[in-house]
């Protein structure tokens, strides 16, 4: 249960650190800056999305069930 709560506390960080920087973007750049700003960012967002693929899901659904076999779980880290 810790997990989850430290995960939820990370995500709710990393968004409130992103809407200060968003607001701090607007102010200095304007509102020109800040639509650049908001397409490079929305543009590396799906670049990362496609890039790992659902590979960090696939990796912790292996590691969760082959817990006690640290050779499968070599092999499957090791892979991906």
């Amino acid at each position: 249960m810790i997990d989850v709560q430290w995960a939820f506390i990370s995500i709710v960080t990393a968004s409130l650190a992103h809407f200060i920087l968003r607001i701090f973007i607007g102010k200095y750049l304007g509102a020109e800056g800040l639509g650049v700003y908001t397409l490079t960012f929305t543009i590396y967002f799906f670049g990362m999305v496609f890039a790992a693929f659902g590979i960090h899901v696939a990796l912790t659904k292996y590691i969760a069930e082959f817990l006690e076999d640290r050779e499968t779980i070599d092999s499957v880290t090791n892979f991906l």
